[in-house]
């Protein structure tokens, strides 16, 4: 199911909060993005 119609209604609701984050993100929200990030870090642990 789609999150955001989630988050929103919790929003609404006063039940979600957030903070700024200043670091790196990387965004894992698919086995794909994940495979790939794992895969450069690999490749970073042999340089």
């Amino acid at each position: 199911a789609p999150l955001a119609p989630l988050l929103r209604e919790q929003i609404a609701q006063g039940r979600v909060s957030g903070e700024h984050h200043a670091g790196r993100w990387i965004d894992v929200g698919t086995p794909q993005r994940l495979h790939e990030l794992d895969s450069q870090l690999r490749a970073h642990l042999h340089d």
